[in-house]
C-alpha cells in the first residue's frame, strides 16, 4: 500500500526505469456522494504493470485519501497519466475513472486504452484523441503475458 509521499516517490522513480512494457493497467475507486462529500472523492488508484526485473505482473494500490491531491497530480501526473509514452489500459474509463482524475487531481489521462470500447467496438481510431493507435505492437504483446 502506497500511503505516503516517499513511498509513491520510490515507486514513480522505480516503475519507470524497469518496466518491461510502457503499458500500465488502471483502476480508480471513489467514494459515491454522500453527507460527507457532494460529488465524492477518490479514494484509491490501482496500477498493475509488469516489471523487468519479475515474471509476474504487479498491482501497486494508492491510498489517496492519505496522500494530498497536489503530489498526486506532481508525481503521477507527468509521469503516468500525462506520459504519452505509457499506454494506460482501463475499463470503462469514459464514464467515470477520467472524469475522476481530472476532478480531483486535475490530471489529463492521455493515450488511453479502453477495453469496454474495444468490446463493443465503438472506438473509432482515426477520430478520437484518447486511444492509442490500434498498430501498437507492444499492447499485443502485454496482452500475451
Amino acid at each position: 500500500m502506497i500511503d505516503s509521499k516517499q513511498k509513491l516517490d520510490a515507486f514513480v522513480k522505480y516503475t519507470l526505469t524497469h518496466l518491461e512494457f510502457q503499458i500500465v493497467g488502471v483502476d480508480i475507486e471513489s467514494h459515491m456522494p454522500s453527507e460527507k462529500s457532494y460529488e465524492g472523492f477518490v479514494c484509491l488508484l490501482q496500477i498493475s504493470l509488469k516489471l523487468k526485473t519479475s515474471k509476474l505482473f504487479s498491482t501497486y494500490l494508492i491510498d489517496s485519501v492519505k496522500i494530498d491531491t497536489d503530489i498526486i497530480r506532481e508525481s503521477l501526473g507527468p509521469s503516468i497519466f500525462e506520459n504519452e509514452k505509457v499506454i494506460k489500459v482501463m475499463h470503462s474509463s469514459l464514464s467515470n475513472d477520467i472524469g475522476w482524475l481530472q476532478r480531483d487531481f486535475g490530471i489529463q489521462a492521455l493515450n488511453v486504452f479502453d477495453i469496454q470500447l474495444e468490446k463493443k467496438g465503438t472506438i473509432d481510431y482515426k477520430s478520437s484523441s484518447i486511444f492509442l493507435n490500434k498498430n501498437e505492437s507492444s499492447l499485443s504483446d502485454f496482452f500475451k503475458q
